[in-house]
């Protein structure tokens, strides 16, 4: 397990100041809550982040590590995704009770989530080359953690949650992407990959993209 230290970014991409974001920071397996809002669009989400971050003198020479988003980062050449069918599957084994329309086909996803999402990941990648990125879904993510031993993580992000005064369920969403990405760069034993399962995936921009995940053991 590694212990990174640096910024990390979540995103729930939405409509009109429904676009959670938030700025966390993370060392030596601490992971804290900085920063977290509702913007209109990807480019007021990056400028609120870009203004976060700038305004952490606590961690002035820290590096932007990670990126967690709420929104498909890649697609599959033929059919629906291999990642959305296992994960709609592991949400039946944990007696979710809408699986289906929890985790929907990209097709069907409102052009908000699907548009912005794009967006947002190409204006990461341009403005930090070397960025990993990971696509995250916070109500899945959420629901999994009790169910795959992560209780942990679960409280974790209850207490980020519960020091807000308006925490809503975007800025929620948001936090839960960060989580994700910290688990990613930390390498969390427990968590996997699901873009490695995905055949011939494409995606829209030339950068690092993941899906992580916890994962139930048999």
């Amino acid at each position: 397990m590694n212990d990174p230290t640096g910024f990390i970014l979540g995103f729930d991409p939405g409509g009109n100041r429904k676009f959670g974001w938030c700025v966390c920071h993370t060392a030596v397996g601490e992971f804290e809550l900085l920063s977290t809002g509702l913007a209109d669009d990807a480019i007021d989400a990056l400028a609120a982040v870009r203004n976060a971050i700038d305004s952490s003198r606590q961690h002035a020479h820290s590096a932007v590590i990670a990126a967690g988003i709420d929104a498909p980062m890649f697609w599959s050449p033929v059919g629906a995704r291999t990642v959305d069918e296992y994960l709609r599957n592991l949400l039946k084994r944990t007696d979710f009770p809408t699986p289906s329309g929890t985790v929907q086909q990209v097709n069907s996803l409102w052009g908000a989530c699907l548009v912005q999402g794009v967006l947002l990941g190409r204006h990461l990648q341009e403005t930090w080359t070397d960025l990993a990125i990971t696509e995250t879904h916070p109500k899945v993510l959420d629901h999994l953690l009790p169910y795959t031993g992560h209780r942990a993580v679960k409280q974790l992000v209850e207490n980020l949650v519960s020091g807000l005064h308006d925490p809503g369920r975007h800025k929620r969403d948001a936090i839960l992407s960060a989580v994700a990405a910290w688990a990613m760069v930390r390498g969390l034993p427990g968590w996997r990959d699901l873009y490695l399962d995905e055949p011939n995936p494409l995606q829209p921009f030339n950068t690092r993209v993941s899906y992580w995940m916890p994962y139930l053991t048999e």
